[in-house]
């Protein structure tokens, strides 16, 4: 039986999605912080890859809400800041709180039980310093509360929403108080929605997602480290 392949070179057709993958997990980690100008021959040459797929990837992101491609200027990390930030959690929030009450209500036993396992799972990335990985269960987590909902608009609405958004929930749990108070909203949470409890889980979701705490998160300075997108934190 012939070796699955691995490794090895992108196929030319996902070049500019592997691209956009590693674009986007730098801006979402702070290592591209908002406002940063995207160097077109910089990232050919870390990549490995030509002009072209590069600005597919860069459309791809734009699309997303995470770049702004200007004309004649080139690509910049969105400055997600202000009032466009406030009025973005404003609606994050609502959408999830009613996803949250729609959970509680119709969850199914299996993934009552899964978005209790995976809320468990917080605490070991927690303890381990490992954020990336806790981000990753806690996107699972919400991603499993959304489809629990049973409401593919809602779903849709919160999908385009919450990518613009990803930066600064990564980053808000970037200190360790902020991070144990996160881990416990979404305790409080998986009970609620385990207890078939719907006002209760919306209003521990709309406190999950208290924008002034984000804001304040945001207007500190951006994480320290390497800025190249293809490092790992």
């Amino acid at each position: 039986m012939n070796e699955v392949a691995v490794a090895g070179p992108i196929p030319r057709r996902a070049l500019h999605l592997d691209a956009a993958d590693r674009l986007r997990r730098a801006i979402v980690a702070g290592r591209l912080p908002p406002g940063e100008r995207l160097k077109e021959l910089e990232l050919c040459a870390e990549f490995g890859i030509s002009r072209t797929p590069l600005r597919e990837a860069l459309r791809v992101l734009a699309a997303e809400g995470l770049v702004e491609i200007v004309p004649n200027r080139g690509a910049t990390v969105v400055d997600l800041s202000g009032e466009a930030a406030e009025h973005a959690f404003q609606v994050i929030a609502a959408l999830e709180s009613e996803a949250a009450a729609l959970a509680a209500e119709r969850a199914t036993a299996a993934e009552r039980t899964e978005i209790e396992r995976l809320t468990r799972a917080l605490a070991d990335h927690r303890r381990a310093g490992d954020l990336d990985g806790y981000f990753a269960v806690n996107e699972a987590i919400h991603a499993l509360v959304m489809a629990a909902a049973r409401n593919p608009l809602l779903a849709d609405l919160h999908g385009r929403v919450n990518t613009r958004l990803r930066p600064a929930r990564f980053q808000a749990n970037l200190t360790p108080e902020r991070w144990a108070a996160a881990e416990a909203e979404h305790l409080a949470l998986a009970g609620a929605i385990l207890d078939r409890d719907p006002d209760r889980a919306a209003a521990v979701a709309r406190r999950h997602l208290d924008h002034r705490l984000y804001l304040a998160r945001m207007r500190r300075p951006a994480v320290s480290g390497s800025a190249s997108p293809g490092s790992g934190r």
